[in-house]
């Protein structure tokens, strides 16, 4: 049996696992689980985890908060909610509780891939009927509070995640499962709507039957003039887009719990995929500039109730080797001057989903260390350390001048990252496709309190404080040249080597392979 699964968990879950695969390294039924280890998603995730469709495993994805793009017999194809494992015509795909699914989003994006010629895409996917229902309601409240925060918002995509989020923890949610309770389902949704819109003083959407009596009318009149189009929701059009879908939906729903242990009773290679880094994680991350769920090694069990921890054999993280980070909060490394705007440019630091470009800055090994300590990697292995020329593939976009300017939709990436494979010990790092262009390359080592000058032990969970700190640099040796044809460590530049070494010695793990470039047979096994 072949299958996919999908968690709200991880990032480049899907990567690693499949570069595993490929060198023949796991043994057991889940064979690896990755996390990237910084703050943004893996962009390596998609050589390796192509190659991991080839062998046909079980792909364990999340929700559409970021976009896998994936290059496959001469087509594009992006992911957004679906897992990636779709493109594998013998796997099966299944989207875990632990997600939250945009339902109309789900079927547009399943007739994109139809319409590419993908097989069976419909009989191979299944979704859990324990997971949440994101509503346009929800989307609607994300952007209100994104407004409302102004200047200090989160930088969340507007998708609906964290309300959705917030409504299942607060026990008012809807789960996939009350879909089919159509008369139940008509009437949570209301009331959510009325709860949720009240919240903001709304009380001008279409199906009020009269104005909230609290709220005057010039208060209102102001409110509506500073978020406009943000007030416009319509529930009987929400509720008549699952009459549409709803038929369709039905059989893709099941217990995932039955379908989990059957796999793993079976030893079937399972691939789990999610969509944020650790850095995001609602707990182990820079809160609140966070994502809503967790993104670690614990996101899966949580998000794939019925994994059992046991049979995890190679756990996978995956860190750029310079770092990016899309939307607010702290990042200490940030280069606003010509090096951020050189990793961006030539990096295509450009988000696919939105079309935002990202803060970029030199690798954190303060982060790579204290993401290491959180998901307990073993080992690295080191890719992308090689200069690509960009070649971007044009989603959406409104001007290009010298192929750089991108908006909606924005470009497909090839940045690098670290993967780490936990447990079974391997932690893969991709280095940039843009530090071969660097004489002199700066790796940050510390953070110093600016005040006393003295090291900080760990990560701080003070924002305050992390704002501040002084950042203790070792400046290395760039080495300028092309390694896409080296095929042993002993190949690479002496400046390469060490610049794998001392990321080596700092985080205390074992670098195992080094990608050279974006074909499958360009990586360096040590």
């Amino acid at each position: 049996m072949i299958a996919s699964l999908r968690t709200s968990a991880t990032t480049s879950v899907a990567s690693a696992l499949l570069s595993l695969l490929q060198h023949n390294l796991c043994g057991l039924a889940i064979k690896s689980t990755s996390t990237s280890a910084q703050y943004s998603k893996s962009t390596l995730r998609f050589r390796v985890k192509d190659q991991a469709l080839n062998v046909q495993d079980v792909d364990i994805c999340g929700f559409g908060r970021t976009v896998h793009t994936i290059k496959a017999n001469g087509k594009t194809y992006d992911f957004h909610i679906l897992p990636s494992g779709l493109l594998n015509p013998e796997a099966q795909n299944l989207i875990g509780s632990g997600c939250v699914i945009n339902v109309p989003g789900l079927f547009q994006e399943l007739k994109a891939l139809e319409d590419k010629d993908l097989p069976n895409a419909r009989e191979r996917l299944f979704i859990s009927d324990r997971a949440h229902v994101v509503l346009q309601l929800h989307q609607k409240i994300d952007g209100l509070e994104e407004a409302e925060l102004a200047t200090g918002k989160i930088g969340t995509t507007g998708k609906g995640i964290g309300p959705t989020y917030s409504t299942k923890a607060s026990r008012s949610g809807l789960r996939i499962a009350d879909i089919f309770q159509e008369e139940i389902f008509e009437e949570k949704v209301r009331k959510l709507a009325s709860v949720l819109f009240y919240i903001f003083s709304l009380s001008v959407i279409t199906w009020f039957p009269s104005p909230n009596p609290c709220v005057g009318p010039s208060y209102l009149a102001g409110f509506k003039k500073r978020f406009g189009s943000l007030l416009e929701y319509d529930v009987e059009d929400e509720l008549a887009n699952f009459k549409l879908y709803r038929s369709q939906l039905a059989p893709m729903v099941i217990d995932q719990l039955p379908l989990l242990m059957s796999a793993q009773n079976a030893k079937v290679p399972m691939l789990v995929e999610g969509a944020n880094a650790i850095m995001l994680d609602i707990d182990a991350g820079t809160y609140p500039y966070v994502t809503s769920s967790n993104t670690g090694l614990g996101g899966v069990f949580t998000g794939l109730s019925g994994v059992n921890p046991r049979n995890i054999q190679n756990i996978i993280g995956v860190v750029k080797a310079y770092t990016t980070r899309v939307g607010g909060g702290p990042f200490p490394t940030e280069d606003l001057g010509e090096v951020g705007n050189k990793f961006q440019e030539i990096g295509r630091e450009f988000g696919v989903t939105t079309g935002r470009r990202r803060r970029c800055g030199w690798l954190d090994l303060v982060v790579v260390k204290y993401s290491t300590q959180v998901n307990s990697y073993t080992a690295l292995n080191l890719t992308k350390i090689e200069h690509v020329t960009p070649k971007p593939i044009f989603l959406h976009f409104r001007a290009a001048p010298s192929a750089q300017v991108f908006s909606d939709g924005g470009v497909q990436t090839h940045g690098p990252c670290l993967i780490l494979v936990f447990e079974c010990a391997i932690l893969i790092v991709m280095l940039s496709s843009v530090l071969d262009t660097f004489e002199k390359i700066k790796v940050a080592v510390a953070y110093k309190n600016p005040e006393t000058k003295q090291s900080i032990e760990g990560f701080p969970a003070d924002l305050v404080a992390l704002e501040k700190v002084e950042v203790e640099y070792v400046t290395l040796n760039g080495w300028q040249q092309d390694v896409t044809k080296c095929r042993s460590f002993d190949e690479l530049p002496f400046a390469c080597r060490e610049y794998v070494e001392f990321i080596e010695k700092y985080v205390g793990v074992r670098v195992a392979w080094i990608g050279v470039g974006p074909e499958r047979e360009a990586m360096i096994v040590r």
